[in-house]
């Protein structure tokens, strides 16, 4: 009886540890990134399909979000609904703690299992927060979407394969595949490859073909909310290019996209973060692997060891499409390949298990308990400020908050608040207005109303994406080329439209069936004017 209520303690001791250790690395998080650029970038165009999803007379002209993507649509299930039921900056505030939270927690079963120190793992986290991605623009915690969803589920699915639980893993690979099919898809198949080479490797037993099977089934049927619509998709019959010079893929890998997948867009600096972490990976799983300093510490287990190794083997491992996409996209002229991401996963979750394995390399540099305390104490002080300006920090954009959503420091949230007002009370709610291609991104949330294109707003099948490129063109004056690439080219596009004629404008307005056209108020043009201000003007077909 004793050695049971002995072992019950323990246990209980060990779950308060793991929450305290959770909440506190979420507290961390949240005072980093909670209220960091709320509907700002991609984060309005995630909740504004969300809303479109569930809602779709909610702005029923409008090109993005109208655009199906529904190997999403548990995300835009979910946080559609609560969009409407508590508005936007409510679902990007709880929509964020929660994958936060989820997140959090599966770090700390990670740091749990290679016996990382309460302030090794809050460094740990600090230094990963302060660059998630490598090389290809990737990151794991900051805005709303389904791919922060899909990371943390990766992060507790990882702490499940170090402790061999497999069909809870493949519940929650479905999950994250669910959420964001090419984020879950590439977790899904470096962990088969990794489990393959353990077994090869006579490190871990092959299950049954019976459990095989069932973990596979699991999977399936948690990830059937992207994997049937994928399926769907590869199987559909392709869609005739409208632009003959370029390919959707061309278009959406070399024209918009290059800073996540075309790397000779990648700057030197960016290559040296990318040398950097492969370097000090490698090294880690050296050591590891060879059982050199500091990873000889009596002070490791050896199923902390064991959870070490398995980690940065994993993160080797995972590296496998980043590496293929390097090999193949000088041949890959179309974009056919590269338009799948393979740089994504191993750019954002490389730097987070090297993080980890880094701060407990350094505990386990200092074998004296003495000297061990010292640098324990110095993490505290690290953790202790990083919290104390961070709070600072997060009690501002608190405060900020009262005059969202026009308290953006520039652009139209700025000065636009009585336009957007107008709109809303003198334009009938079915209306199309001309907006500028590559500016105010807010416009379609803002103004409730229908726009034509913008360039931050990619669609994301072959037939809209030449749609997109089309409407971009049209509205920046038809160019004969994109004289630059990515986001340089938005002066260009935003150049043309503050150049557009009378004549252009009628086109434009007739083509798109739109009644009016936003612009700056230096824009003139021989149309009636619906509205003027200091900064913009609205012009009218009649």
């Amino acid at each position: 009886m004793a050695s049971l209520n002995s072992s019950r303690l323990i246990k209980n001791k060990q779950r308060n540890i793991l929450i305290i250790t959770s909440l506190a690395v979420f507290t961390l998080i949240v005072i980093s990134e909670l209220l960091k650029g709320n509907m700002t970038n991609n984060e309005i165009g995630k909740l504004l399909l969300a809303r479109q999803y569930v809602d779709p007379g909610w702005i029923p002209e409008d090109f993005y979000i109208n655009q199906p993507q529904k190997y999403q649509i548990i995300f835009q299930s979910i946080f559609g609904k609560l969009s409407m039921a508590t508005g936007f900056l409510a679902t990007s505030i709880i929509g964020r703690m929660t994958y936060y939270l989820l997140f959090a927690l599966g770090v700390t079963l990670l740091s749990a299992e290679i016996g990382l120190n309460f302030y090794s793992l809050l460094l740990a986290t600090i230094l990963f927060l302060n660059k998630q991605g490598m090389i290809a623009g990737e990151w794991i915690i900051g805005e709303l979407g389904p791919k922060g969803f899909s990371y943390a589920f990766i992060s507790i699915a990882l702490w499940l394969v170090i402790k061999k639980y497999y069909i809870p893993m493949a519940i929650i690979l479905g999950l994250a595949t669910s959420f964001h099919v090419l984020v879950g898809g590439y977790a899904t198949i470096s962990i088969a490859l990794f489990l393959v080479l353990q077994i090869l490797s006579r490190q871990i037993e092959c299950p049954s073909l019976r459990k095989i099977g069932a973990i596979f089934i699991v999977y399936i049927v948690f990830g059937c909310f992207s994997i049937i619509p994928i399926f769907q998709h590869f199987t559909s019959s392709s869609v005739d290019s409208i632009d003959s010079r370029f390919t959707a893929s061309y278009i959406y890998v070399f024209l918009r996209n290059p800073h996540h997948l075309y790397p000779l867009a990648w700057s030197i600096k960016m290559w040296l973060w990318l040398v950097f972490y492969i370097s000090l990976a490698t090294l880690i799983c050296f050591l590891i692997h060879k059982n050199k300093f500091p990873f000889n510490s009596s002070d490791l287990s050896s199923q902390q060891k064991s959870a070490c190794s398995q980690l940065s083997r994993f993160a080797l491992v995972m590296l496998i499409p980043f590496v293929l996409g390097l090999v193949i996209f000088p041949i890959d002229r179309d974009g056919k390949f590269l338009q799948y991401y393979p740089f994504r996963f191993g750019d954002a979750m490389l730097p987070m298990i090297t993080c980890l394995l880094f701060c407990r390399a350094l505990e386990c540099s200092f074998p004296h308990i003495r000297v061990r305390k010292i640098f324990l104490s110095f993490c505290a002080v690290i953790v202790a400020m990083t919290y104390v300006h961070g709070g600072f920090i997060f009690i501002g954009q608190a405060f900020a908050l009262q005059g969202f959503p026009w308290n953006h420091p520039d652009g139209i949230r700025s000065n636009g608040k009585a336009m957007f007002a107008w709109i809303k009370d003198n334009t009938p709610k079915n209306s199309v207005i001309i907006s500028p291609p590559a500016k105010f991104n807010e416009f379609t949330w803002l103004s409730e109303r229908a726009t034509i294109a913008k360039f931050k707003h990619v669609p994301s099948d072959d037939a809209t994406i030449q749609v997109w490129y089309e409407r971009l063109n049209d509205l920046s004056g038809n160019p004969n080329k994109w004289e630059k690439v990515g986001f340089a080219v938005r002066e260009q596009l935003n150049d043309g439209y503050a150049n557009l004629t009378t004549r252009q404008v009628e086109s434009l307005m007739l083509k798109y069936k739109a009644k009016y056209f936003m612009t700056a108020s230096d824009h003139q043009l021989d149309l009636p004017i619906a509205y003027q201000d200091q900064e913009y003007i609205i012009y009218s077909s009649d």
